[in-house]
């Protein structure tokens, strides 16, 4: 079962292309406004998740009309492709699923091809991979913040394409392995909201303050200051910032290779320079959900700085535990307090004000103490999570590169082939079983999966 073929696929294998395995026209979606009250779901460019699925969350209703809803209906099967988007995303897809006939928007293209020829879930998992590898956004024309890919480039995909069999086999290693990816995932979403919703059962709501905590103003416990602002030009000296880009999804920073260098004319003075336990707030950005947003950093002897985009905060004695604040600023409702506050139309800010008169609920030390201790079990349970997933998501990536070269199912080929065999040579006996047979290496990668969850 070698490969012999000059693109060094299985002999059983074709090359071609996405033009060839249409049952019908590709269909780019159309456009129209949401509207409230709209009675039918139009699947967009956010409902196709970087994973490679429909994604229903903010899912827009329109009013179709009844050519509209004939022409752009989505069916259990369909692929949808993204064919406009930011440069990053452009060529995202996903396999339709769904019982529910939903439209599409003009940012889509609905595939349908021949399932003579091949599976849809076998050419939506190697269109989405040759988003992930960058091949999509290759074949895209650019123009201001926003990507395309023309129907042309499209149709004109070359698609390397194993017997149906061979496609069905390939994309139930694969769903395997993904449910496994899937499912560490869920694990790890669980696990990073224990630590919000410990807070919740141990203090109550902040806003409410049902438990009658002593209220007070956190200035008392330690003080503000907003970071610098440095010109473009300057140079002379380097030193690391961290900057509201710097923020994401995180609640902790602990090591500075990833944050960005900055050049300034002179050191910064020492007041602005970051210690262990230091919070900084989002004070200024036009995403209005980024204001107020709040991290603990832990900079240890080197030397790091804030940008004037946001707003430390230095305890000034022990009689708060910062883990206990950090996780106050991350309830919802007491983050939604911080914005009444905020000043400006384009760009959403507050200001140390806003911060002093906030009133925060202040429990017994000892209680936040014991808090910090949980939470720092939770994190510790958590990074483990979290490493075990990279190691999941390193395994599945290895399963795609193999998917599409033959490589995966190449010991599948070779039984089928024996099979094949010992039924010619042997027309008396029954078949040989053909075992469920991933490659071996899928096999051994899968097993790991499995351990890893």
């Amino acid at each position: 079962m070698n490969k012999t073929k000059a693109d060094n696929l299985p002999e059983s294998w074709i090359k071609t292309t996405l033009y060839k395995i249409l049952s019908e026209n590709l269909q780019p979606g159309f456009a129209q406004n949401p509207k409230d009250g709209g009675d039918v779901g139009q699947i967009r460019t956010h409902n196709v998740s970087p994973d490679g699925s429909i994604d229903l969350n903010g899912l827009k209703f329109v009013f179709p009309s009844e050519k509209e809803f004939k022409k752009y209906t989505l069916k259990k099967g369909d692929i949808v492709f993204n064919n406009t988007n930011s440069d990053e995303w452009v060529g995202k897809t996903a396999l339709y699923e769904l019982e529910e006939e939903y439209l599409f928007s003009n940012h889509m293209t609905r595939i349908r091809v021949n399932t003579s020829l091949a599976k849809p879930e076998y050419i939506a998992k190697y269109l989405h991979f040759l988003w992930m590898k960058g091949y999509s956004r290759s074949k895209s024309k650019q123009w201001v913040n926003q990507s395309g890919i023309e129907q042309s480039i499209l149709a004109s995909f070359s698609i390397p394409l194993p017997p149906l069999a061979e496609q069905k086999q390939i994309v139930a290693i694969l769903q395997e392995a993904d449910a496994l990816r899937r499912k560490k995932k869920e694990i790890l979403e669980k696990s990073n909201r224990l630590a919000s919703a410990l807070f919740l059962e141990m203090f109550g709501d902040p806003v409410r303050n049902e438990k009658g905590w002593e209220v007070n103003s956190l200035s008392k416990f330690g003080y503000y200051k907003n970071g610098l602002n440095y010109g473009a030009n300057e140079t002379g000296v380097t030193v690391k910032c961290i900057g509201v880009g710097d923020f994401k999804n995180l609640y902790k920073i602990e090591t500075i290779d990833s944050l960005t260098s900055i050049q300034l004319a002179q050191n910064p003075s020492d007041e602005y320079l970051l210690k262990d336990e230091d919070l900084l707030f989002v004070r200024s950005n036009g995403n209005k959900e980024l204001v107020g947003r709040c991290i603990v950093v832990y900079p240890g002897q080197e030397k790091v700085t804030f940008s004037g985009f946001c707003i430390r905060f230095r305890k000034n004695n022990n009689l708060i535990n910062i883990i206990y604040i950090l996780y106050l600023f991350r309830i919802p409702t007491f983050k939604s307090t911080i914005l009444f506050g905020g000043k400006g139309a384009n760009i959403q800010n507050i200001s140390q004000k806003v911060l002093e008169e906030l009133k925060i609920p202040f429990p017994p030390l000892p209680l936040q103490n014991d808090f910090a201790k949980k939470v720092e079990a939770i994190e510790d349970t958590t990074k483990q999570i979290e490493s075990s997933l990279r190691k999941m998501e390193k395994l599945y990536d290895s399963l795609l590169q193999k998917a599409f070269t033959g490589d995966l199912t190449e010991s599948w080929r070779m039984v089928r082939h024996a099979s094949s065999d010992a039924a010619a040579h042997h027309d008396s006996k029954d078949k040989m079983t053909e075992r469920k047979c991933h490659s071996e290496q899928a096999c051994t990668e899968i097993a790991e999966c499995v351990e890893l969850s």
